[in-house]
């Protein structure tokens, strides 16, 4: 692949959605690009403004956290993965990341979890809440904070649980 097939290509793929220089690189790397052409192309591509770090970053965010419910950690995890400056992401989490609203998708998340383990005994359906957003990327003081405010663990607590699960959605109808 030539120079200019190399732009042409990244840059139709920058034009119809958000990408990072990693993934433009792996793109290239991929159709046999040298490494030399693969940074000219990228710095055409930064001085066109079809690639800037910020933007991506915040888009990234806003994505995974918005459609894909994943937490702090496993946003953080994935776009260091991408090689992206932690000071950046830390700053657009910490502007993003609106701390009620988080928590409320983090209840939300255990509350549905649980009740979709309906028929276990409630020790078990916690941990598997716990699991889910555990493994969705959400920080484990916050998860276990919201668990044990949850699952306090009487039977009647539960129980409460599935109801307050309920009467949120119903509310929402």
């Amino acid at each position: 692949m030539t120079a200019g097939e190399a732009l042409a290509t990244t840059a139709a793929m920058c034009s119809r959605g958000e990408q990072c220089e990693s993934d433009m690189r792996a793109l290239m790397r991929r159709r046999g690009v040298s490494d030399a052409i693969a940074d000219a192309v990228i710095a055409q591509l930064r001085e066109q403004g079809f690639i800037d770090d910020e933007r991506y970053v915040r888009a990234f965010v806003h994505d995974r956290m918005a459609y894909n419910g994943w937490g702090v950690r496993k946003v953080r995890q994935q776009l260091r993965l991408k090689h992206f400056d932690s000071e950046l992401i830390d700053r657009v989490l910490d502007e993003a990341v609106d701390r009620q609203n988080y928590r409320m998708a983090l209840a939300d998340l255990l509350r549905r979890r649980y009740r979709e383990t309906a028929g276990r005994e409630p020790r078990r359906r916690r941990e598997a809440a716990i699991r889910t957003a555990m493994s969705r990327g959400y920080e484990p003081d916050i998860v276990f904070e919201l668990a044990n405010e949850l699952f306090d663990g009487s039977e009647d607590d539960y129980d409460a649980c599935d109801d307050e699960f309920v009467d949120d959605n119903t509310a929402m109808d």
